[in-house]
């Protein structure tokens, strides 16, 4: 269940995040043994070595993800076509029982959508 909390945030982290955030964000901080056991199974999955960045520097997705376009769609007046992606609440089924730090950023992200779709 982490591996795909840790696939959503990176998706919604512009520029990619640290380590240490990501062990304080989904585990605890110093974690990085967690950090490190969870990036190396994501880079096994197809293609990983492709759309996951987690060399030296910040940790980053190479993917296109739905909720940036509809922000992008939605920052340029394109309503009809961003409130088309919109399939229920975002992020479904992304729960980590006992992270609070990212459950707090979940839901924040969840509501900053919900007002963002409501202005639509």
């Amino acid at each position: 269940m982490k591996a795909v909390a840790l696939l959503a945030y990176l998706a919604r982290a512009e520029g990619g995040t640290t380590r240490p955030d990501l062990a304080e964000l989904l585990w605890r901080p110093g974690r990085s043994g967690s950090v490190h056991q969870a990036l190396h199974t994501l880079r096994t999955m197809p293609g990983g070595d492709l759309w996951l960045s987690a060399g030296r520097g910040p940790v980053r997705l190479h993917v296109r993800c739905d909720v940036t376009l509809f922000e992008h769609l939605v920052a340029r007046g394109r309503h009809g076509t961003a409130l088309a992606l919109w399939r229920g609440r975002p992020f479904d089924g992304v729960e980590v029982p006992g992270a609070a730090a990212f459950e707090d950023w979940l839901e924040l992200e969840r509501m900053r959508l919900h007002d963002l779709r409501r202005g639509a």
